[in-house]
């Protein structure tokens, strides 16, 4: 009997390398045992059916992306033959609003709870496709716990514009025993210790990591908390010279003033997160944090708060690089409902949300926002990314 296990791969122009979505490493012997890897490569548009060389059997695909939940849907539909399993990030938060293949499925499992196995109980591994070359820049993942949030778990509710599952059940590593064949010495490595957030308590792990050879480099992401920060910072003097860029260290803003965070149920007060900056930034590193645009809500207050946030950043010791995302309302998301439609976000049977429509007066303070970032970026050490807005008619 034909079985696969499908992961997908990517040659990402916003990381200039090529961005492995290595799904299956976690139970690499596992799968092994079981069936044969596919990669196959994609985009972050395509929804191509995916080319298969059978016509039975059982195929597993790990969906880091949305578009590629929506490709597993349309093999399916061209293939009655073959069992389709599909599972990863890609699932979460999408709303299934109409009935799915009767030969394919969903699993919201981890791999080793599909198959009856503990959780991080085999051996990591990663094998690479063919095109790949030494020499070449790969970034891929090493899961430190699952892509649930803590913040939402510690009772707190989660944030207004999130559909993140909180933890119901833990999946956390206790130990890190990331390990590197000496064949990927080779390549240019960008590693994402993954989570959407590591937990103050888990970061001490990271310790644990090996080093990394020059122009190679780890990629993970905090709350911007004044107790994560202390935590990164006493690892970092364990791994900061690691690879070129040492360590990325990710988080989000999401609109940094008082008010709009109270409105997220964000959890952050701008004391606490200026001391949090005020520490990674003393640090050689690379720090990111997203910014949100499109909120419905703002008042002048916010903006003249956004100036004061800005003139009491550090600057970087390295620099900070502020992506700016649009807002979208996703589904089981408190804001869900509290804001017009644009247009909703459906392909097939999937339901991924939709993009808001606000007032003119609305788009003016979102505006001036946006503004406001780029005039104190020039004297902060700060790097803005807004290709990502370019869609919403108030930044074109």
């Amino acid at each position: 009997m034909n079985v696969v296990f499908i992961q997908f791969y990517t040659n990402s122009k916003e990381l200039d390398r090529w961005a492995m979505g290595n799904g299956f490493s976690d139970t690499y012997d596992l799968c092994k045992s079981k069936g044969d890897f596919l990669w196959i490569e994609t985009s972050r548009d395509s929804e191509d059916i995916i080319r298969l060389p059978f016509k039975t059997g059982t195929v597993y695909v790990s969906c880091f992306m949305g578009n590629q939940l929506v490709r597993v849907w349309k093999t399916a539909l061209q293939n009655p033959g073959i069992k389709f399993v599909a599972g990863g990030s890609g699932l979460i938060g999408v709303e299934i609003i109409d009935t799915l293949p009767s030969n394919m499925s969903l699993s919201y499992d981890s791999v080793e709870k599909y198959f009856g196995y503990p959780d991080f109980s085999g051996k990591w591994k990663l094998s690479l496709p063919d095109v790949i070359q030494p020499g070449d820049k790969i970034y891929f993942s090493y899961e430190v716990d699952c892509y649930h949030c803590y913040w939402a778990a510690s009772g707190a509710g989660k944030c207004s514009y999130c559909n993140r599952p909180s933890w119901k059940e833990s999946r956390r590593r206790n130990t890190i025993n990331l390990e590197l064949d000496d064949c990927f010495q080779d390549y240019q490595k960008m590693i994402r210790i993954g989570s959407d957030a590591l937990q103050p308590n888990t970061i001490h792990l990271l310790k644990q990591l090996p080093n990394l050879e020059p122009l190679s480099r780890y990629k993970s992401s905090i709350r911007f908390t004044k107790k994560s920060a202390d935590e990164f910072k006493k690892v970092f003097t364990i791994l900061g010279d690691t690879g070129e860029d040492g360590f990325i260290l990710s988080g989000s803003f999401e609109f940094p003033t008082d008010r709009m965070w109270k409105i997220m149920n964000k959890g952050y007060k701008t004391d606490e997160v200026i001391k949090c900056l005020e520490i990674l930034g003393g640090l050689d590193m690379v720090v990111t944090g997203g910014f949100m645009l499109g909120w419905n809500c703002l008042i002048e207050k916010d903006i003249d708060d956004l100036k004061r946030f800005f003139q009491r950043l550090p600057v970087f010791k390295r620099k900070l690089i502020i992506f700016v995302w649009p807002l979208y309302v996703f589904p089981g998301s408190s804001i869900s409902g509290k804001y017009d439609i644009d247009h909703k976000i459906i392909k097939g049977p999937f339901y991924f949300g939709y993009v808001p429509k606000i007032s003119f007066e609305q788009e003016v303070l979102n505006d001036k926002a946006l503004k406001v970032i780029e005039e104190y970026s020039k004297d902060k050490n700060i790097e803005v990314h807004k290709e990502w807005i370019k869609s919403w008619k108030i930044f074109e």
